[in-house]
């Protein structure tokens, strides 16, 4: 550990009664016990490490040195060096940072320092080629008397500088030196020289909006490839489509360096697509409109197909092929310059052949823009509105309208769509008028069997949500290594262990934060504690709400787990191999003859979670939506805040389910199981809006099964106890919510 360095820098500008160190968990300054104890007992500084990938934690620090580390990859990309001259560019990076104006103090930190401006004029770029002078005296007269190098900085002075002597690579310093910045007697050059020669060029753009359609306009297009400075860039020819330009629109050479043409297979056929950079880094895209488009709610999808079973419908999936180009284009314009393929295809079609040098516009969103997923959205949401099809206020992603007089229900999720309807003529009509407003015919899946990676089984009694195919892909690899030494109960499998003694280490144990202990227990288990959770959550938010409690729990842990952890998540993955075929259940309100049949699911819950014979379960009608809430009181032993689950049914089956950790401590289970009703009633809320605008209101008020008496008095008589006098006000609106009839608490 810098030591010394450290030492020399609270000497000098530390606080003499000592304070607080912040960084990060790295072994060079957190991990050393000798900084650790010279910051304290030297300075009386305490050292506070930061969360596992928690840079945000420590952010003035970090933002600093994220802006270090931009400038100083810019730097070596600009001078095309290797990352052997990391430091060098750092430092010149540090230099530059203290010679800007910071917008804190309207000021130079240079002079905000040394209360005296900077001297600018020496200042060069970095990566120039210099010709310095050789030391001592020169040999003979007509000798050269100099060394070829490349500019990297300067030493503590600006008079002199450092360079690397491009003979010997080795790094030397001088006084004596002229400047070739934009390498002009160099035969190739790196980017930042390139960026210099281009910006001597003064490109001769016109706007085609702007220009008569007869006369095509032209524009300067600059080489992509380096080319010596006395060739004169060539011309490209607009051809007159019409753009929608920004107000200032850019060279087409600039954005045009941005597209690419690239092919994929499509049903054994090729398909050209137009895919552009659109990353902050690398890519040269400009956002001038917002990018937020709406993806279908993971409770809406089973909400789809739920009142799909309850109304006897059936389910048709259709595939855009080529969505975003039919999508308007984003505001910035966009050229692609024209490859041998398509310049053979343009021909083939009895069009003149395109000459060399000539860039095309681009008339429709592309893959990659951030505004293409959004443009997309809005038109296929207009065409669908177009046919009378209303979407819902808070999931827009549905829709529900009239087609040929029979009530249909829609859903799209970026370019998949399904469409319940009942019957396959209706169907087909339906996606036969969606042609009509594509350029590619619509890719038709017949019944749906799988949407979004979800399986779906249309049979005569019910509809199923299963994720077999998922499970089955993400456990295969395991089947090899560790899958048979976890063991199951003989009887119905368990998503965790139920022994009192694994279920208290789990909850109290807390795994190491030493990095190199965290790699050995992944080798030793042979998978990441990361990827393990997250292939269990995909599959708990889809249609798994049984391994929601678990899933939720292991998350926890994700900063550093313990040895049972991994063995939770083990034996949770061996689970869902082994109940791959479970799934969520719509059952329809009389059989659809014209489906297969399937057999009837048996109830499979444990026997300690069975009800007794003589109590019977609660009956509802296919369209009445119900839910159950619980709440498990103080058992997260490091905190002792409570569990809240929810689930709410409909068509028989769960299309809602949440597994939470509550946000504050509760003083008794009815204040735990008052908070968890109060969150089950925002989920019923969201519910019912969807349903009333998908045209099935919810006459009577939904029904919430809670089994703490205390908790159902309070809601449904607004009783009070001495108990929950000190509960934020806010969980008092399931009071509000019962007194309007919207819903009610039962046992």
């Amino acid at each position: 550990p810098p030591v010394g360095l450290i030492s020399i820098f609270l000497e000098k500008f530390g606080n003499e009664k000592g304070g607080m160190i912040r960084v990060d968990q790295g072994g060079e300054l957190a991990r050393s016990d000798e900084w650790r104890s010279v910051v304290l007992s030297t300075y009386r500084y305490v050292v506070e490490p930061t969360g596992a990938d928690s840079p945000s934690q420590n952010g003035q620090a970090e933002r600093y040195n994220e802006s270090i580390a931009t400038i100083t990859r810019t730097l070596l990309y600009g001078a095309d060096l290797t990352a052997r001259y990391w430091s060098a560019a750092a430092i010149h990076a540090v230099y530059l940072m203290n010679r800007r104006p910071h917008s804190a103090i309207n000021k130079t930190p240079y002079e905000a320092w040394w209360d005296t401006k900077p001297d600018l004029s020496a200042l060069k770029v970095f990566g120039s080629r210099v010709c310095v002078k050789v030391t001592g005296k020169r040999r003979a007269k007509l000798n050269r008397h100099d060394f070829t190098g490349i500019f990297i900085g300067y030493t503590a002075t600006d008079d002199n500088i450092r360079y690397i002597d491009v003979d010997s690579g080795v790094v030397k310093m001088s006084h004596h030196a002229v400047f070739d910045e934009a390498w002009y007697l160099q035969p190739t050059w790196p980017p930042a020289a390139q960026l210099l020669y281009d910006m001597g060029m003064e490109p001769d753009f016109e706007d085609p909006q702007d220009t008569p359609q007869p006369p095509p306009a032209t524009a300067t297009y600059p080489p992509l490839a380096r080319q010596p400075p006395h060739k004169i860039p060539t011309k490209a020819r607009l051809y007159p489509i019409p753009l929608r330009l920004s107000p200032q629109p850019d060279p087409p050479a600039y954005a045009a360096s941005a597209a690419k043409i690239m092919a994929q297979n499509l049903d054994k056929r090729k398909k050209a697509r137009c895919a552009c950079d659109g990353s902050t880094r690398g890519g040269k895209v400009r956002i001038l409109d917002h990018t937020y488009a709406n993806c279908v709610d993971h409770t809406a999808s089973r909400m789809f197909y739920a009142i799909s079973a309850a109304e006897n419908l059936l389910i048709f999936g259709a595939d855009v092929c080529n969505a975003f180009s039919e999508a308007p284009a984003p505001k910035q314009g966009f050229y692609i310059q024209p490859d041998r393929a398509f310049c053979e295809w343009w021909e083939f079609q009895g069009n003149p052949p395109i000459q060399e040098g000539y860039v095309i516009p681009v008339r429709r969103a592309m893959q990659g823009h951030p505004e293409s997923p959004r443009l997309w959205e809005k038109w296929c949401d207009k065409m669908i509105q177009q046919h009378q099809f209303k979407p819902t206020t808070h999931e827009p992603c549905l829709y529900t309208g009239l087609w040929q007089g029979e009530k249909c229900y829609f859903k799209r999720q970026v370019d998949d769509f399904e469409f319940a309807t009942p019957s396959i003529t209706l169907a087909t009509s339906f996606y036969d008028a969606i042609d009509d407003h594509l350029t590619m015919p619509i890719k038709r899946q017949g019944l749906v069997s799988l949407f979004n990676g979800i399986d779906v089984l249309q049979s005569r009694h019910y509809i199923k949500l299963s994720a077999e195919t998922y499970i089955e892909k993400m456990g295969a690899k395991y089947l090899d290594m560790w899958h048979k030494e976890v063991q199951m109960m003989a009887e119905r499998p368990l998503p965790i262990p139920t022994n009192e003694s694994f279920r208290k280490a789990f909850n109290a144990e807390v795994g190491t934060v030493d990095a190199k202990k965290q790699k050995e227990l992944q080798q030793r288990f042979q998978f990441g504690y990361r990827n393990g959770v997250g292939e269990l959550i995909y599959a708990m938010v889809t249609c798994r709400p049984d391994i929601s409690a678990v899933t939720v729990k292991c998350a926890q842990h994700s900063a550093c787990p313990a040895e049972i952890h991994f063995q939770a998540v083990k034996h949770a993955i061996k689970y869902l191999v082994a109940t791959r075929k479970d799934g969520i259940y719509f059952w329809r309100a009389s059989p659809l003859l014209t489906l297969p049949e399937h057999p009837i699911p048996i109830c499979a819950t444990a026997l300690h979670g069975q009800l007794p014979p003589s109590v019977q379960r609660p009956h509802h009608n296919c369209n009445d939506m119900h839910a159950y809430v619980d709440s498990d009181w103080a058992t997260c032993t490091k905190t002792r805040r409570s569990f809240t689950g929810i689930v709410v049914k409909l068509a028989g089956g769960t299309i809602a389910y949440k597994t939470k950790l509550q946000q504050t401590v509760a003083l008794s289970s009815t204040e735990a199981e008052f908070m968890a009703a109060c969150d089950a009633g925002k989920m019923i809320l969201f519910i019912r809006s969807i349903l009333w605008d998908l045209g099935i209101p919810q006459q009577a008020a939904t029904v919430m099964y809670e089994d703490n008496d205390a908790c159902t008095a309070m809601a449904n008589a607004q009783k009070p106890t001495t108990r929950t006098r000190h509960m934020d006000i806010r969980y008092f609106a399931l009071a509000e919510w019962v007194e309007r009839d919207i819903m009610v608490l039962q046992r």
